[in-house]
């Protein structure tokens, strides 16, 4: 069943880095996040986007251990909490 999923895009081996880009792009999320937690007055939006987010990333990461179990699996909830995360954040951002 995740043999499609597995095989797409950037996919160079499973498990968390497999997806060297994705990866990288997380890591630049989080850095961001972290700067605009430092210098903004809005920096509970920032920490709560940054709980979500991390949530993302376990369940992103436990995907092909719970599929077994769980046939849709976490991916679905992976892409849902991201986009969460990042309402979270730009409404933050753009709020006076």
């Amino acid at each position: 069943m995740t043999d499609y999923v597995d095989g797409y895009c950037e996919r160079v081996a499973p498990g968390l880095w497999g997806e060297p880009l994705d990866s990288l792009s997380n890591f630049a999320f989080l850095v961001a996040a972290v700067l605009a937690f430092a210098h903004d007055a809005h920096w509970t939006h920032f920490a709560v986007a940054g709980a979500i987010f991390a949530l993302s990333l376990s369940l992103r990461a436990l995907d092909r251990d719970v599929c077994d179990y769980v046939p849709a699996g976490t991916h679905f909830l992976w892409h849902l909490l991201n986009g969460v995360a990042l309402y979270l954040v730009s409404r933050a951002a753009i709020r006076p």
